[in-house]
């Protein structure tokens, strides 16, 4: 089983949590915590996509390396 892409976590008292798997926050009060490399493969998606917006060219080797710079490798 994969942990999902995102989880909310709720303090409601000092001695209990309340999480949802949920892919919304049912409380402002909620904090918002995201997977690591779900993060990094959004991120890098969103960097091969402006190539087309704003004509910069990424090359894979810079996604790559950008992959390797995020996970601190």
């Amino acid at each position: 089983m994969e942990a999902p892409e995102k989880l909310y976590i709720l303090f409601n008292h000092p001695y209990t949590v309340d999480y949802t798997k949920l892919n919304k926050r049912r409380d402002e009060e909620e904090i918002e915590y995201t997977r690591t490399d779900a993060f990094i493969e959004k991120a890098a998606e969103w960097l091969k996509e402006q190539d087309e917006m704003v004509g910069i060219s990424f090359t894979e080797d810079f996604i790559v390396r950008f992959r390797n710079y995020m996970k601190e490798e």
